[in-house]
């Protein structure tokens, strides 16, 4: 159909204001190749490329919708992947054997869906080679997610015989906190065996809640500090180099 630009000549596209949806699609279309080099493209931009380019007047909400459509057609739909999550984790523990797959939801109502909260995975050929062939040394991490829809990923490496890291577990939490953290370290320890009986060493930058969590679950364990972050708070205080090569050389 022709829709009348701002300039007032007919202008020839597939848009139906009374449409919105065929008008998302149709700009997520159109503009599917800097979507998906800039996924995190501004409405604002968004909109003003539209009115430069096709000298139309398009509302924040069929451009949101149009970003959306966009994306699930990129990188899928979120809550269908959401969904096959424990079908991901059966498929993962029957072809191959010795892995672990766990996923935690939050409690709701009968008549309402799970909420997605946690998921764990370790597999066979990660917990065979760490225990067999690296250090009994592991290290904890977490970083945050940068999706739409948040989070934290956690992880678990270690050191192989060539001085490389080697990852053993990983899991997606809802935020980095005491609950979470001995929720992953808890799977962990099932699954490699424990620290008393392996004489496990951890070695973190006392993330949030790892401290704590160390004492209820493993007293007494050894839980060692990253020098490079504990670098990283004492330069902000003694920002000189001599002092540094000495706590260098005392680590």
């Amino acid at each position: 159909m022709q829709v009348k630009s701002l300039k007032g000549t007919p202008h020839r596209c597939p848009w139906s204001y009374k449409n919105v949806s065929a008008n998302s699609r149709w700009l997520a279309e159109h503009f599917k190749k800097e979507l998906a080099d800039d996924p995190d493209w501004k409405l604002k931009g968004f909109r003003k490329t539209i009115k430069r380019k096709f000298k139309l007047r398009v509302s924040r909400w069929k451009v949101y919708r149009a970003k959306k459509h966009a994306h699930s057609e990129m990188f899928g739909d979120h809550k269908k992947h959401y969904a096959r999550l424990r079908d991901y984790c059966a498929t993962i523990m029957l072809k191959n054997p010795g892995s672990a797959a766990y996923v935690m939801t939050e409690v709701v109502p009968a008549s309402v869906n799970p909420i997605f909260q946690r998921m764990f995975v370790m597999f066979g050929a990660q917990k065979d080679g760490f225990i067999s062939g690296c250090r009994p040394v592991i290290g904890l991490d977490a970083c945050h997610l940068k999706g739409r829809l948040g989070g934290h990923l956690m992880h678990a490496v270690g050191r192989d015989e060539n001085n490389q890291m080697y990852p053993i577990a990983m899991a997606c939490v809802e935020s980095e906190c005491k609950e979470s953290w001995h929720w992953f370290l808890e799977l962990l320890t099932t699954h490699i065996g424990s620290s008393a009986d392996m004489n496990w060493v951890f070695i973190s930058d006392r993330q949030k809640g790892l401290v704590e969590t160390f004492d209820v679950l493993f007293p007494g364990v050894e839980h060692r500090f990253c020098v490079r972050h504990m670098y990283a708070n004492f330069k902000l205080r003694f920002n000189d180099k001599t002092l540094r090569d000495i706590m260098w050389a005392a680590a």
